[in-house]
């Protein structure tokens, strides 16, 4: 779907490719009004320029959610005002809100374990069928926790049985739980959000380079958690810096 228009007020153009490739772009022919871009590419980061020239403001994240939480107020100034020109968005910034506040009432609560699923997964690619069998069971064993994980693998990275159980194991996941009508099989719910948020090292990367010393406290209690073999002196030097 390509789309353009333009008044005496501004320039509006929105490119969308098999539905997950989209291009907006806003400009102003009020000089005193930003320009505003926004794209999402199926196997990139969200990009958002705001501005032009020498005060070109950029801007980037793995999904909105991210975005929304790392720049609230660029997002609701710049952001949101863009989208709803293609799909209803007020909502967002109430949903962020709501993934925020689940993500800090989630605080302390048991992690999976990545090394674990890790090895899993490398044991997916054993040369022996017993191994890969139990590899891909155990996966299985952990249920709906496991699937953010498996989800964030990049597959180009992965022998091709291992790319190979790895969409299988995440395709039965999501059968077994939209089945049983557990709200995290919904795209984009808070829910399920949360349920990935919850084990992404990212989002505790925003929190922790926050002013607000509780949160930097949390994240790095959430980061540890996650790593724990690694110092804080590691974690901070990793997550603590934009």
């Amino acid at each position: 779907m390509r789309y353009h228009t333009t008044d005496e007020t501004q320039d509006i153009g929105i490119d969308v490719i098999n539905g997950n490739n989209v291009t907006m772009t806003q400009a102003s022919k009020d000089p005193q009004i930003l320009p505003v871009s926004f794209r999402q590419h199926p196997l990139g980061k969200i990009q958002v320029h705001i501005g032009q020239g020498d005060a070109l403001q950029k801007y980037s994240a793995k999904s909105i959610w991210h975005l929304l939480l790392r720049e609230p107020e660029i997002c609701r100034q710049h952001l949101i005002p863009l989208l709803d020109m293609l799909i209803a968005s007020h909502h967002l910034m109430e949903d962020a809100d709501q993934i925020e506040k689940g993500l800090l009432q989630k605080t302390g609560q048991p992690h999976i374990s990545r090394a674990e699923m890790t090895q899993l997964v490398s044991q997916m690619g054993n040369g022996k069928s017993e191994v890969r069998q139990h590899a891909t069971a155990q996966l299985d064993a952990m249920g709906i926790q496991a699937l953010p994980f498996l989800e964030s693998m990049e597959m180009f990275t992965l022998a091709p049985e291992q790319s190979s159980r790895v969409r299988d194991t995440t395709h039965r996941m999501k059968e077994k739980y939209t089945k049983n009508g557990d709200t995290a099989s919904k795209k984009d719910s808070v829910d399920r959000a949360l349920l990935w948020l919850f084990e992404d090292p990212e989002i505790w990367s925003i929190f922790l380079q926050r002013a607000d010393p509780e949160q930097q406290a949390i994240a790095l209690r959430e980061l540890r958690a996650m790593f724990p073999g690694k110092t804080e002196q590691e974690l901070m030097r990793k997550y603590g810096k934009r």
